[in-house]
């Protein structure tokens, strides 16, 4: 039987579908298929790693696209992409002819130190999907074990997804940051994601985009444990 999370896939994908076709997405689908080659200098900075080094990241929850390229001049970038819905999606990628772009390994956030084991990234990146996980706080944990020491873990998300979204299909959770921490909320509780985490680690945060609408924050936490 399935669960509720599971009962709430079939939206997301459908929602993926439209994204990769309808016209509606056309500017939002050429800027992302641009970038498919340019990985973010800075996120490497975080992650302290020199020139001509390889640069292992994993992006967690990455859609059928990843919002990560997978070269940056210097530097011999694996870009690993993860998602619960990965065989749906490489479909997806298939049957529109997007034949040349990674295809996504099909795993939850939640089982990720399972597959690949502790400290096995540099870089730990999930964007716009942390909130629509089944457990972010498990998932988050996850993630924070397979990312090395001296590397980095990076949360991009929308603030309060959830009540924005009026709870409907994945978006049962909330997400926001602020100097304490990074804090994951439902109806009823909240944590700070930042628990799980070492005291010796360096944690910032800042907001990346602004509407009247919504605010998108990305925080980062270098970890040093």
């Amino acid at each position: 039987m399935r669960n509720v999370w599971e009962s709430h896939l079939d939206s997301e994908l459908a929602f993926w579908r439209r994204w990769l076709t309808e016209p509606l997405f056309d500017k939002l689908r050429s800027a992302r298929l641009a970038e498919i080659n340019d990985f973010p200098r800075y996120y490497i900075d975080q992650a302290e790693r020199a020139p001509g080094e390889r640069v292992r990241v994993l992006d967690v929850g990455s859609g059928p696209i990843s919002t990560l390229g997978d070269a940056a001049a210097g530097y011999d970038v694996e870009l690993v992409c993860v998602d619960a819905l990965g065989v749906q999606y490489n479909a997806l990628l298939d049957e529109y002819g997007f034949t040349n772009l990674p295809r996504i390994i099909p795993l939850k956030g939640e089982d990720v130190e399972s597959r690949f084991g502790p400290a096995s990234f540099d870089i730990v990146h999930t964007a716009n999907a942390l909130d629509h996980f089944e457990d972010p706080y498990l998932a988050f944990e996850k993630m924070y074990a397979v990312c090395r020491s001296g590397g980095a873990l990076i949360v991009i998300s929308v603030e309060n997804e959830g009540e924005h979204q009026k709870y409907l299909g994945l978006h049962q959770w909330n997400l926001r940051a602020d100097d304490d921490g990074i804090w994951l909320g439902s109806r009823t509780s909240t944590r700070n994601l930042r628990d799980v985490t070492n005291s010796n680690d360096i944690y910032s945060w800042s907001i990346i985009h602004e509407t009247a609408e919504f605010r998108v924050f990305c925080a980062i936490v270098k970890k040093r444990s």
